[in-house]
């Protein structure tokens, strides 16, 4: 099969200036590209991309659409080729869908409650899996720290002792030699928020020794991240920067009321980039965010399991020192929307806490409303909020070490029942058009590298990420008049516009916004990159 691409405008993704020209795709691979390739009579198929930029595929390497199990329930993944994506890799903040003992896979269900055979154990079997799916992106997984943890010591927060953290060592290391792509931190959360330096250091070390990058998710972003980077820079510290695997800092949020700390934050980053440590950080073009509902409670609250923290909602001393604490936060619940509750409570999706409040007769008790929605939840409820500062997002979109990510899961244009992140559908076509209406001041080459060729080197993936002979054919066109950034946090499945062809390995798999029956997505193991 061959396919001429005509006159496009070629972003390679190198960050090099446009250059217009024809690329010849042949099977899965880029043949040729020139300023005027000759059409031969062998050729099955000429686009004319004349007007239009012609990109690598974007690589989105912070997605979730593991966490909340759309990989089975809509495999698909429409939402994300629809707005250029060729490449994913899942098993972030901390949680991945393999190794699975112990019963450590019900901190994952808790987001996504549909019933799938879980038919594997190990991060090898688990890529296996996919494998049979015929999924139509390509796809790969990193291996979630807690997920580990858990399958080791359960739902307790605790240092590990020696023994249990050379079993973690051992596991690590049996995951990366099955096929992850690196180790993920959810530091954020209640499992692994109190993770000792040392068990850190020792997982770091060991990924240098591996060759693969880790991606860390903050802990305390919301109050003092800036300790979490001075943290990282104590492990840059200890290991000495040419000891050092690749990093990723994941979920870096320009909150409202730590915007000084931000800067802060990325002034040791650009240091630490400046020393020879290969570190990057990503960021999604909202000022929205997606949390549990947890995370808005005080952190003295929020230790042990959900059924914990329930059962001390039935201590008075516990309900008032909270009511109390609730009341200092000076949150705007007016902002705060539930977007996705249990699937028999799913009329309260879309509805704000105040609200809520106020159709059950707790007017002026928010609070109240927050327990109530925590406790008839069994805690497995979640907030979508306006809690960035725009100022400050943009500028972390500019910066060199930025990498665009859509931080969400894939979606189907139908078929579920909850308010999904907008970044599940507009994600990169948002960002594309923030350069073109000028509110990000970055050129076209350099956009683009940020979401492709960046993030395919931060994690590894051969042959994937530029435009150039021999490289798999995956490939994203778009009209830039045709974006626009605006979004409705109410309707997120609103089309954008502006992608008009999305090639994978060398398939075209959307046409004019249209999704094509051609399931030809790779699982990007190791073991396959000598060929690719």
């Amino acid at each position: 099969m061959k396919t001429l691409i005509r006159n496009g405008i070629i972003l390679d993704g190198s960050g090099q200036s446009e250059k217009t020209g024809d690329i010849l795709i042949e099977n899965e691979k880029i043949e040729a590209i020139s300023k005027d390739v000759a059409i031969k009579e062998d050729v099955d198929r000429v686009i004319d991309a004349e007007g239009s930029f012609v990109a690598p595929g974007f690589v989105d390497i912070n997605n979730e659409s593991d966490h909340y199990l759309t990989l089975f329930t809509a495999p698909e993944q429409e939402s994300l080729i629809a707005q250029g994506v060729t490449t994913i890799i899942v098993g972030n903040n901390g949680s991945s869908l393999a190794p699975v003992f112990r019963d450590n896979l019900k901190s994952i269900r808790k987001w996504g409650r549909v019933n799938i055979n879980i038919d594997w154990q190990t991060i090898s079997d688990f890529l296996k899996y996919l494998k049979k799916m015929k999924l139509r992106l390509n796809i790969h997984t990193l291996v979630g720290h807690s997920t580990m943890r858990r399958g080791i010591i359960g739902e307790e927060q605790r240092d590990l002792t020696d023994k249990e953290l050379e079993q973690l060592i051992i596991l690590t290391e049996k995951c990366i030699e099955g096929g992850a792509k690196g180790i993920s931190f959810g530091l954020k959360y209640n499992h692994s928020n109190q993770t000792p330096f040392n068990e850190l250091l020792e997982l770091t070390r060991l990924a240098k020794k591996l060759d693969v990058p880790v991606v860390f998710q903050p802990r305390n972003e919301k109050e003092n991240i800036f300790s979490f980077i001075e943290e990282i820079a104590a492990l840059v510290e200890t290991l000495g920067p040419n000891n050092c695997p690749k990093i990723e800092i994941t979920h870096l949020h320009a909150r409202q009321n730590i915007a000084d700390e931000i800067c802060q934050t990325v002034v040791v980053i650009n240091d630490l980039k400046n020393k020879g440590v290969d570190i990057n950080f990503d960021v999604a073009p909202f000022t929205q965010v997606s949390n549990p509902l947890y995370l808005y409670f005080p952190s003295w609250f929020c230790y042990g399991n959900f059924e914990t923290m329930i059962n001390s909602l039935n201590n008075s001393f516990v309900r008032k020192r909270l009511l109390t604490d609730l009341q200092n936060s000076h949150y705007d619940f007016s902002n705060m929307i539930v977007s996705r509750a249990q699937e028999q409570l799913s009329c309260l999706n879309g509805k704000s806490i105040a609200y809520l409040a106020e159709k059950r007769s707790l007017s002026g008790e928010e609070m109240m409303m927050m327990m109530e929605l925590f406790k008839m939840n069994a805690g497995q409820i979640m907030i979508i909020c306006n809690e960035l500062s725009w100022p400050e997002t943009l500028g972390l979109l500019e910066h060199p070490l930025s990498i665009i990510t859509t931080q969400s899961p894939g979606l189907n244009y139908s078929g579920f029942n909850f308010l999904p992140h907008p970044a599940s559908f507009n994600t990169f076509p948002r960002f594309l058009s923030l350069i073109k209406e000028k509110e990000v001041e970055l050129s076209w080459p350099e956009a683009i590298r940020k979401i492709s060729a960046e993030p395919a080197a931060k994690i590894g993936l051969k042959k994937r990420g530029l435009i150039a002979p021999d490289y798999f054919a995956d490939l994203t066109i778009f009209n830039p008049e045709k974006l626009n950034s605006k979004i409705d946090i109410r309707n997120p499945i609103n089309k954008i516009g502006g992608i008009e062809y999305v090639f994978i390995n060398g398939k075209l798999i959307l046409e004019n916004g249209v999704l094509k029956d051609h399931p030809d997505g790779r699982i990007l193991e190791k073991k396959n990159e000598k060929s690719q």
